[in-house]
């Protein structure tokens, strides 16, 4: 395993909540005595790729094994729903088990609760008590709280429940400050919780249901969104609180104590961080307004690497995170104007050079998932990013598929594909020897490679830089350079396309299908004429180019294709009597 990526493994060993830290210091100082080696985590797990398919194969093949070991001994017994039993699912249901992972919550997301605590009391244990561990906090705070797939409403300061819920429902939260205090109201009745269960440092929720078999028949799926850590430094302002800047978090989970790795703030380079921020910070324009570049929304789970849980991050920010000098430095993806230059007069030994990567690598379609707030907070897919020249130039389709994790907005999840896409086309690189004069150098920055045999002033990236001793015992510089360009970081509002919304199938009251356009945006080439259909028989299109239509007298009644120019935006909705309007579809053309 590449240097770098040893550094940020070994520096926490966690299991069950037990900590073992070593000083950053001391591993940087062991790391460069091995091996004086810089290099990126972004292009070392893309060199690990292959290792992991072949791993990946055999994981599936031994969980097939495993189900068909469960499949056997489910015939002597039914597992156990309660505590020691059950099985995790996705983020959003309850964890009946003993012993669960910790997680991290940063910016939105909606979690099942752990259960930590059961109790009956009352004359005939009609009231059920829960105590649902939900992350670490502190968290900033607990928005909302699900049975199953419903809302549920209580009153914020006294915790009882309103509307339908009232006198059968009390639900507290509780923020996971580290002197928080136990809950009152189940210490109030409860034998076996006292004023010592404070759950210091965890975030929870304290449930209290009163039997209802018309609300829950069963106990219900419990779940809360989630508005995670509210104590993120940011070096810039000096200032705790909420954020989710994707550099800032990366920071704030590298620095954690107890659980997380540990780094020492002085050890987290404080310059490039505060760029890399601002980076994130940038405003872009999208379909539905604007944004930041670069956020995250997603949990980290403590039972994973801290080299899988910062790649979750810097993957977010199509970043890197470096090790060099004893120092970790955190990069925002951007392309930086290169100050140093490579020539001939620099190389101390071969060069190896490949003009592209090997065709399975170079994608021409990238797919995958984010989580989607609009879409109950599940994986789903965001629309997929093609390049057509380069499939017509394959001969087929390339797929790559991205697993966003901590990915929270559709377009984010297509500029962050966007980049994947370009930098694969992009793929010649070489390895050479320098003498000392290219020590200047450093891991993640630009440099211009002047050698006219290979094309003259490409800019290239520098993702490995170590120290190595010729055949005639000089010391030099070798280099791994990677192509890059500006086009890769380049966006524009016009190629995003909008997240379908699912309707809404409830019995109560249904939902118009959401409007489709023929062309879904972007290059028109001048004009194009649009068709505006949707799936549901006699509904009543409107169309605008000025704001979307919100009622069924904005806009203009669609009959027939719709002529657009370069630069108009389009908007479209559905409406029909007795149903829910339709989600709005949204179009850019340029």
């Amino acid at each position: 395993m590449a240097e770098v990526i040893a550094v940020v493994s070994a520096i926490v060993i966690w299991a069950g909540g037990g900590t073992a830290v070593v000083s950053a210091s001391t591993i940087a100082i062991a790391a460069i005595q091995v091996a004086a080696v810089a290099g990126s985590l972004a292009y070392q797990r893309r060199t690990a790729k292959k290792a992991k398919a072949a791993a990946e194969k055999l994981k599936k093949e031994q969980a097939r094994r495993q189900a068909a070991l469960r499949a056997q001994l489910s015939k002597f017994g039914k597992e156990s729903e309660g505590f020691g039993g059950g099985v995790a699912r996705d983020l959003t249901s309850m964890i009946r088990r003993s012993t669960v992972s910790r997680r991290i919550t940063y910016g939105r997301a909606r979690l099942g609760g752990v259960w930590a605590y059961v109790e009956t009391t009352g004359a005939s244990n009609e009231y059920l008590h829960l105590i649902l561990a939900l992350c670490e906090g502190p968290v900033s705070g607990i928005e909302k709280v699900y049975f199953d797939d419903e809302e549920v409403t209580f009153d914020p300061v006294t915790g009882n429940g309103t509307g339908k819920w009232k006198n059968y429902l009390i639900v507290k939260p509780h923020l996971g400050a580290l002197d928080q205090e136990a809950d009152a109201t189940l210490n109030g009745v409860s034998s076996k919780w006292t004023d010592a269960h404070r759950l210091s440092g965890i975030a929870y929720l304290y449930v209290r249901l009163r039997v209802n078999l018309s609300l829950y028949p069963a106990i219900p799926e419990i779940s809360a969104v989630v508005r995670g850590k509210g104590d993120i430094l940011d070096p810039r302002t000096g200032e705790r609180g909420y954020t989710t800047n994707a550099a800032l978090c990366l920071a704030d989970y590298l620095a954690t104590p107890l659980v997380g790795p540990g780094i020492a703030r002085e050890d987290i380079d404080h310059d490039s961080l505060c760029h890399a921020a601002d980076v994130c910070d940038e405003v872009v324009e999208t379909l539905s307004g604007t944004e930041a570049r670069y956020t995250v929304s997603g949990v980290i789970d403590l039972s994973n690497t801290v080299e899988d849980n910062a790649g979750l991050f810097v993957q977010a920010m199509n970043g890197d995170l470096i090790h060099s000098g004893g120092r970790f430095e955190i990069q925002a993806g951007e392309y930086r104007t290169p100050t140093f230059t490579i020539d001939a007069d620099m190389l101390a030994g071969p060069i190896e050079f490949s003009s592209l990567q090997p065709r399975r690598d170079r994608s021409n379609v990238v797919k995958g998932t984010f989580l989607s707030e609009q879409n109950q907070w599940q994986r789903f897919d965001f629309p997929s990013v093609t390049d057509a020249d380069a499939v017509e130039q394959d001969g087929q389709e390339v797929v790559t598929d991205l697993s966003l994790e901590l990915v929270g907005s559709g377009s984010q999840a297509q500029r962050l594909a966007s980049m994947e896409l370009r930098q694969a086309r992009r793929g010649r690189t070489f390895n050479l020897i320098c003498n000392l004069k290219a020590m200047p150098v450093r891991v993640g920055s630009n440099v211009i490679l002047d050698m006219p045999r290979y094309g003259s002033d490409r800019v290239y990236r520098v993702v490995e830089y170590r120290f190595s001793v010729g055949n005639d015992g000089a010391l030099g510089v070798a280099l791994t350079l990677l192509e890059n360009h500006e086009d890769i970081y380049q966006w524009s509002r016009a190629r995003e396309k909008q997240i379908n919304v699912p309707a809404e199938l409830s019995a109560g009251r249904p939902q118009v299908a959401q409007p489709v356009f023929s062309t879904p945006g972007g290059d028109i080439a001048g004009s194009a004429s649009i068709t505006i259909t949707t799936l549901t028989t006699g509904a009543t299109l409107r169309w605008s180019k000025t704001a979307e239509p919100e009622t069924e007298t904005d806009g203009s009644a669609y009959s027939g294709a719709v002529s657009v120019s370069e630069g108009d935006t389009l908007w479209a909705r559905g409406f029909k009597s007795d149903l829910l309007p339709s989600p709005v579809t949204v179009a850019v053309y340029e």
